[in-house]
């Protein structure tokens, strides 16, 4: 049996890119705006009685990326962040800012629940990773097409350029899920490693 050609390893690698960048970009899409630090995308609060008889409720928000709250109580409360009153209301919306913290109050004479709803912006960096992966995908299955049909050395000298840095975004895309906690996302990354290296392997070792 042949060694794997150039343009069949290239096309069997371009596939971790493409899939990773097509994961991530759903994970960006659908996963990442609710998964707010702490409390997720929606948190419930019930405002509890102090000494003084009036009822309050603390709660801070931390802000990966530009985070966007919603405030909704069924009964009028008083709303402080950061210690500066800002109204009494019974809906309002706030912007916390990267890497910012709000330190929320609420204070009523009267007992008050509701709830706050979450998300946050997807990050720049995030949205480019995303589609560099899926392009770097695209472009190695093209390439790996054209040497199939057409054998040439500038082309196949491309192809290997093109597979140091599929491996090289693909590693990096590993550190980065790594420093964002998404360990879950890192397991299927290695995992998808280790498909297409089989099968390199597994294709030496018969011929």
């Amino acid at each position: 049996m042949k060694k794997l050609s150039t343009g069949l390893l290239i096309f069997i690698l371009s596939l971790l890119p493409l899939f990773a960048g097509l994961t991530y970009f759903l994970y960006l899409q659908v996963v990442f705006p609710q998964l707010v630090p702490h409390y997720g995308g929606t948190e419930r609060f019930t405002l509890s009685k102090t000494q003084n008889g009036t009822y309050t409720y603390h709660i801070s928000w931390s802000a990966y990326t530009r985070l966007h709250l919603s405030l909704q109580a069924n009964n009028t409360v008083a709303l402080y962040v950061n210690g500066t009153y800002v109204r009494d209301c019974t809906h309002y919306d706030l912007v916390v800012e990267q890497h910012r913290r709000a330190l929320i109050l609420l204070r009523s004479d009267l007992p008050v629940s509701g709830m706050f709803n979450a998300w946050q912006e997807i990050p720049l960096e995030g949205q480019f990773l995303a589609s560099a992966l899926l392009l770097i995908g695209l472009i190695g299955i093209g390439i790996s097409v054209i040497i199939h049909v057409r054998k040439m050395g500038f082309l196949g000298d491309t192809a290997k350029g093109t597979l140091i840095l599929t491996v090289v975004v693909w590693i990096f895309a590993i550190f980065e899920f790594i420093e964002m906690n998404q360990i879950v996302l890192v397991v299927l990354l290695l995992f998808g490693f280790l498909i297409p290296l089989y099968m390199i392997v597994y294709a030496y070792l018969k011929s």
